[in-house]
């Protein structure tokens, strides 16, 4: 009984592991070709025994991360790119949740000029999977819950992502968001790392509620214009957290709510005057963009509606302490410089213009003067 306890625990070992293998290699190559653009099958091998599993070079499908992150059309997804991906599988793969880690992400952002009605594809595909559902055996349904669970325990590790934003009310404006070591993964309700077992509370109901933890180490907003060579910080490194959860059926596994809290435990401003006026220019813009009505996606089936009204969702964004300082202008030297020598000059010229205006006026007296005493002889 030893021996096989041990074997059962022997990380990437016997036929389990195997069968494990053909499970992820099947299940990630669907999403895979889902979210990458031109990707194919035979470019991933994920291999349990070396651990691991690489892509390069990577552009990704905007119309899905348009749905995936939520972003509403009135700002439009044009370009996704990420440098490197790696799937990494721990030792105990059945306790422990695989690894992705994703190296430079960029994601282009520009309002367009129509907005276009919000895309379906993950939606599509979600509301395909519970209609085949409904004709599963139980064990077939448990094999289906299985393979998504694949995917919902993914311990997710971003090194760098940028957002870049452009709007239509400033085309040569481009914001700028960094993100710096994110890492998304299942804890449990109290907001600890545990294993996966423990990830989830099972109710007596039939359901199960899901929590995920995502750590950001910092963020920054910088608003960049080209034509100035200007690139002012808005925020600096600001540490943030990202929690999430949400109850599903057990059977399977289709989500009934979805709770999202954003929170910064310090938020600490520092602006002069040059940056607060762009901080509202860049609030205005994004307002009236977001402001922008969102047509209908009249291809959305019945289901897919009916599953966004049932959805039970909400959000929160939370600060524990928040200061703005305004700082006084200090003088750009050079630039004053420039300024008074320009004011300088303008004066003289001025000055220039004012003696030869008085020379003028004395010339003419003195002709009136000699005119004036010639008729007077």
């Amino acid at each position: 009984a030893g021996r096989a306890a041990r074997r059962a625990r022997t990380p990437h070992g016997g036929a389990g592991a195997a069968a494990m293998q053909r499970i992820v290699n099947n299940v990630l190559s669907k999403y895979f070709t889902l979210f990458i653009k031109d990707f194919t099958p035979d470019q991933f091998e994920l291999n349990f025994m070396r651990g691991t599993g690489a892509l390069h070079d990577l552009e990704l499908h905007e119309d899905v991360m348009q749905e995936l992150l939520m972003i509403p059309t009135t700002l439009l997804v044009t370009k996704v790119t990420c440098d490197n991906l790696q799937l990494k599988i721990p030792m105990y793969f059945r306790t422990n949740p695989l690894s992705l880690e994703l190296d430079n992400v960029t994601v282009h952002l520009e309002e367009p000029d129509k907005v276009p009605p919000p895309p379906n594809k993950l939606s599509a595909l979600s509301a395909g999977d519970q209609r085949e559902a409904k004709t599963y055996t139980p064990a077939q349904l448990r094999k289906a819950k299985e393979r998504m669970d694949i995917l919902r325990n993914l311990s997710v590790f971003v090194t760098n992502l940028t957002l870049m934003l452009t709007t239509k009310s400033n085309r040569n404006t481009v914001i700028r968001l960094n993100v710096h070591n994110a890492h998304s993964r299942s804890v449990n309700r109290r907001w600890q790392d545990v294993e996966l077992s423990q990830a989830r509370d099972v109710h007596d109901d039939g359901t199960e509620t899901a929590y995920k933890l995502m750590t950001i180490e910092s963020i920054s907003i910088s608003v960049t214009d080209p034509r100035k060579n200007i690139d002012v910080y808005l925020a600096d490194n600001l540490p943030a957290s990202y929690r999430s959860w949400g109850t599903m059926r057990s059977i399977d596994g289709e989500y009934l709510s979805s709770h999202h809290e954003f929170s910064f435990t310090n938020l600490h401003f520092s602006w002069n005057q040059a940056r607060y006026k762009l901080l509202t220019d860049f609030f205005t813009s994004i307002g009236a963009c977001l402001s922008r009505d969102i047509p209908a996606n009249e291809e959305a089936s019945a289901d897919i509606q009916e599953a966004r009204e049932m959805l039970d969702v909400s959000y929160k964004f939370k600060i524990g302490t928040w200061s703005i300082v305004l700082e006084d202008e200090k003088p750009d030297w050079a630039k004053v410089v420039e300024e008074t020598g320009e004011a300088v000059e303008k004066l003289r010229m001025r000055i220039d213009a004012l003696e030869a205006e008085k020379a003028g006026l004395r010339e003419r007296a003195m002709r009136k003067h000699a005119a004036d005493q010639a008729a007077a002889a």
